[in-house]
């Protein structure tokens, strides 16, 4: 034991610590990968459910209901009133995902026409 260094403790302390801290990294790097791709399905969800509900104003329209309505998915429940103004409508779209948040769109829809003039989400 005389001629020992003390080479090893150290050595391995330091591999100890570096594993630790790649270990916390990538765990960080994970965490965040998952709440980006938890929002990315959550904006996707509610704009196919926005486009959805236009689609059946649209149809509405065109029948000439102009009145205000509710429609339930599996994955929330859009609102909408619909203001017509000649061959425009407009329309205030508010979507509700599972969670409970809101978010609300004005849309001008053009029904001589068939489409979309105008979305701002607000």
């Amino acid at each position: 034991m005389k001629g020992e260094k003390g080479f090893i403790l150290p050595m391995a302390l330091f591999l100890a610590l570096l594993a630790c801290t790649m270990l916390i990294l990538s765990v960080d790097i994970f965490l965040g990968e998952k709440k980006y791709a938890v929002l990315v399905k959550e904006y996707y969800i509610r704009n196919t459910m926005s486009v959805m509900a236009i689609r059946e104003v649209a149809r509405r329209i065109e029948e000439g209901d102009f009145g205000a309505a509710v429609l339930r998915f599996s994955d929330g429940i859009v609102s909408y009133t619909v203001k017509k103004d000649g061959d425009e409508a407009a329309i205030s779209l508010q979507t509700e995902n599972e969670s409970g948040e809101q978010f609300k769109s004005e849309i001008i829809y053009n029904h001589a026409e068939k489409k979309v003039i105008r979305w701002v989400e607000k």
